[in-house]
């Protein structure tokens, strides 16, 4: 039923009023309400400002630590981290300081930060990839970079790479697991190409900040991948991503280990090198999808412009300026060049190639159909501009026909070249190959430095640019200029006599420096030469002829040792270069065996000692033993006298038959002490030193005795006081020159001495810390040398 509009007025009007106290509270809570929501909005304002605040501080701080990690600023570093910061922490922290050196600085975003007045959890976008870091308020309100531990970082889950390759990760982890998952299994294809087994089966991604990138765990069976999103040690060039870095990290790791249990066996010089630059041109490949322009610039300013081969290795005129692992880098640029040219084919091939090549030119052409040198060339174009469009193949240049020519430098360029002249005088560029030895005629390879410029050499090869530069594929020695301490000159006609000195390094009287010497009236003494190891001086067979001396020498950068002969009166008359496996001369002898003048010489290696005869070319030739009692009996080397220890008799033996000859047996009051060298003296002819048995501080005497005539020894002499003789020459005049050394305090005392056959015997000088060995007398000295110490 309606009602009218009076009967509505009514009831409104007549309705009971809500009671005063509720319209208090209800007013009273609107007003709380209200209260609160302004006091809700002013406490949000402030925290947001303070927030917005704090991303500010902490961008400012962050940003300002890139850049001092970029400068590689250590000292700077102790204003960055907290004081109290754990030591092993502190050392890694430092290490990612000298890694971020000359790398730009990442772009930095701050994007929340979790704050309890005294720690700061930040996380931040560096180059785009999430990470976390831990900083410090310190007391004076500044922000300090400390210790950051992975908590939260979700639950731990597992995922398939492939049938037998389980990834295990955290949810903060789970995107990067994922996309190792999909392109783990590219890596398990690629590696039986690569002649390898992969034997990973479990991975688990381990967030540590400036942890290692990838480690194996205490069991051996599980690899310990990094995680992304912590700061890492970066071990290659920034431009890359952090999942990058740690893919690249995770295939070195598993293809190093396969390699380990499958190395490559090869011959070939370098191929150590080669096959590392193979291996780790291909793990980028498959980490980064290919090496970056910024990687090859990186490889490239390794060489500084210079090339160094691979194979050769840094040669010594650039050891000092250019790093060591310059030749690592240009392995890579090669590989990084056939990889972008040929693709990984030409890579696994060219690994199949190095155990069964005999030269880099053979595993090149197996492998890709070029010679070696075509590929060092084109990555020497890469490395001077890597930025550039990456080269063709490079044309082959024309033949040149086999030539003699003269070496005016033996050391290489920066660029491997030397400098030829040609028989018409045109000079000319020699570019060796990259597996291109240094021969000699027996095949045997050598440093270009063991020879001096004016050396003749035999060269094959071909044309690079006209008739300037020649790319040479063999080059052998013809003849040698030897190398400037080699050059040893003749006597000087002013010269009475030469000798060895030995000269004292320390007191001691056991370390000596070795020299020939050249020996003027008045006082002057003339070094000559200075030979690596103690001479052989040989009496030729016929009396008064100067000595013929033979002695090991070392020269700098050469691989092998030369053996000297030297005539007094002529100088050098050869020198040979020892094999590299016997490097060491312990016997030479003069044989006039075959109707040639020839050396045989004893060298001695890590293994066995063999015989070896002077041949042509600064050759030795082996000596077989069928033929060496032939050559033995024509030198005067086939009788050696000693002193036997048994009746302590003076004997000397007969190399070829064994037959014994007593030479003399002493008195029953004397004792042999020594036998003498002595050089000018008719063969068979043996000096020695005798002394009363019960006198050991008394005077020798000097004794002779003739194989022909055992048993009648004369007297050549008396020698006072007591002292040791070094050795003997015989002067023109029958007067005998002798060093002799005298025991003495503080320091012995060494005397040069001539005895004439009218029984004079006169000091020619006395000198301390040194001993003069007489080998050779041309005259008799003119006058006395003055002395230089007391007598």
């Amino acid at each position: 039923m309606l009602r009218s509009e009076e009967e509505e007025f009514v009831v409104l009007t007549t309705q009971k009023q809500m009671p005063r106290w509720l319209r208090i509270v209800l007013k009273s809570l609107a007003a709380l309400l209200t209260l609160a929501i302004i006091i809700a909005a002013i406490i949000g304002w402030r925290y947001y400002v303070t927030h917005r605040r704090l991303q500010r501080a902490l961008s400012t701080v962050i940003n300002h630590e890139e850049y001092v990690r970029s400068l590689g600023g250590i000292n700077a570093v102790s204003d960055l981290i907290i004081p109290d910061a754990p030591e092993n922490w502190r050392f890694r922290y430092l290490s990612s300081v000298r890694a971020r050196k000359s790398l730009v600085p990442p772009t930095i975003r701050v994007k929340t930060v979790a704050y309890d007045n005294f720690e700061a959890r930040v996380r931040l976008s560096v180059n785009g990839t999430l990470q976390f870091r831990q900083y410090q308020l310190q007391q004076d309100q500044s922000w300090k970079r400390a210790p950051f531990t992975a908590t939260e970082w979700g639950k731990e889950r597992s995922i398939k790479a492939s049938d037998d390759v389980e990834i295990v990760y955290h949810n903060r982890d789970k995107d990067f697991a994922k996309a190792l998952a999909r392109e783990y299994p590219d890596l398990i294809k690629m590696m039986p190409e690569m002649g390898l087994s992969p034997g990973v089966k479990r991975v688990e991604i381990v967030p540590g900040e400036f942890g290692d990138l990838i480690q194996l765990s205490a069991d051996g069976k599980t690899l310990l991948l990094n995680s992304p999103h912590v700061d890492l040690i970066y071990t290659v060039p920034q431009d890359i991503s952090p999942q990058h870095m740690l893919k690249l990290a995770l295939a070195h790791k598993v293809i190093g280990d396969a390699r380990k249990q499958n190395a490559v066996v090869s011959a070939l010089p370098g191929a150590a090198r080669v096959q590392n630059a193979i291996d780790d041109v291909l793990a980028w490949r498959w980490a980064t999808g290919e090496i970056s322009d910024d990687t090859l610039s990186v490889w490239a300013r390794t060489l500084k412009g210079r090339w160094v081969s691979p194979v050769t290795g840094l040669p010594p005129n650039l050891i000092t300026q250019l790093p060591t692992e310059a030749p690592d880098a240009a392995a890579r640029l090669m590989m990084a060049w056939l990889l972008r040219k040929e693709g990984p084919g030409a890579l696994y091939d060219l690994t199949k190639q190095l155990p069964d090549a005999h030269s880099w030119d053979e595993a090149y052409e197996g492998a890709v159909g070029r010679p070696a040198f075509l590929v060092e060339r084109a990555a020497a174009l890469v490395m001077r501009n890597p930025d550039a469009p990456w080269p063709d193949w490079p044309t082959l240049p024309p033949a040149a026909p086999p030539q003699t020519l003269t070496l005016l430098s033996t050391a290489p360029d920066a660029n491997g070249r030397l400098l030829g002249q040609l028989a018409t005088g045109e000079v000319i560029l020699l570019q060796p190959g990259p597996d291109v030895a240094f021969t000699m005629q027996d095949g045997s390879t050598l440093a270009y430095e063991c020879v001096a410029p004016g050396t003749q050499v035999k060269v094959k090869g071909a044309w690079l640019d006209s008739d300037l530069w020649l790319q040479v594929n063999a080059i052998e020695l013809d003849q040698a200029i030897l190398p400037l301490a080699l050059q040893t000159p003749a006597q000087d006609p002013q010269t009475f006599a030469e000798a060895w000195r030995y000269q004292e390094e320390n007191r001691t009287g056991y370390t000596f420096q070795l020299a020939l010497v050249q020996l003027f009236p008045g006082a002057v003494v003339n070094a000559i030469a200075h030979p690596s190891t103690i001479p052989y001086p040989y009496p030729p067979t016929l009396s008064r002829i100067p000595p013929l001396l033979v002695w090991q020498q070392k020269t700098a950068h050469c691989d092998r040792n030369w053996m000297v002969a030297y005539d007094p009166g002529q100088g050098v008359v050869g020198a040979w270069l020892a094999p590299k496996k016997t490097p060491f001369l312990t016997t030479a002898i003069r044989s006039t065996a075959e109707d040639a003048d020839i050396l045989l010489m004893t060298l001695t290696g890590a293994d066995d000692t063999r015989l070896y005869r002077s041949g042509d070319h600064h050759t030795l030739l082996p000596v077989s033993p069928q033929s060496y009692p032939e050559m033995l009996a024509r030198s005067p080397a086939r009788w050696t006298p000693y002193i036997d220890n048994a009746d302590k008799t003076l004997q000397v033996i007969d190399a070829i038959s064994g037959k014994l000859i007593t030479l003399y047996r002493p008195a029953a009051d004397e004792e042999i002490v020594a036998i003498i060298p002595v050089w000018g003296e008719t063969e068979g002819i043996y000096y020695f030193t005798v002394r009363h048995r019960n006198d050991a501080v008394g005077p020798v005497q000097v004794k002779r005795v003739s194989r022909l005539k055992p048993g009648q020894a004369t007297l050549a002499f008396d020698v006072s006081p007591r002292g040791a003789i070094t050795s003997m020459a015989i002067c023109p005049d029958q007067s005998i020159l002798y060093g002799y050394r005298i025991p003495a305090s503080p320091r012995d005392k060494s005397i040069l001495r001539r005895h004439t056959s009218t029984g004079e015997d006169t000091a020619v000088s006395v000198i301390f810390d040194e001993l003069f060995a007489p080998i050779h007398c041309t005259r008799p000295p003119a006058s006395l040398l003055p002395k230089s110490g007391e007598q």
